[in-house]
């Protein structure tokens, strides 16, 4: 029995799709974990605290103003596929 190969040129498409499957199904997974063990509301609060320092610190390691961020939403949002 031969291995089934996918052409050269549809590789990286069959790579991408096979991407967003293990995405999809690590988010349903970190949902369906969530919902079994929700968090409290001080361990909301400080998942929300720490959350908002990372991007603080990444914002500014990367010299974006606050000013940017709606520009820059836009800006992603134009290059991803629309769902």
């Amino acid at each position: 029995m031969r291995a089934a190969t996918i052409p050269h040129s549809n590789a990286k498409g069959a790579e991408r799709q096979t991407n967003r499957f293990a995405e999809r199904l690590s988010i349903a997974r970190a949902v369906a974990a969530a919902k079994r063990n929700p968090l409290s509301p001080e361990d909301l609060i400080a998942e929300d605290r720490r959350l908002a320092a990372y991007g603080a610190r990444q914002a500014r390691k990367l010299g974006i103003e606050e000013d940017d961020a709606v520009r820059l939403v836009h800006e992603s949002r134009k290059r991803r596929p629309a769902s």
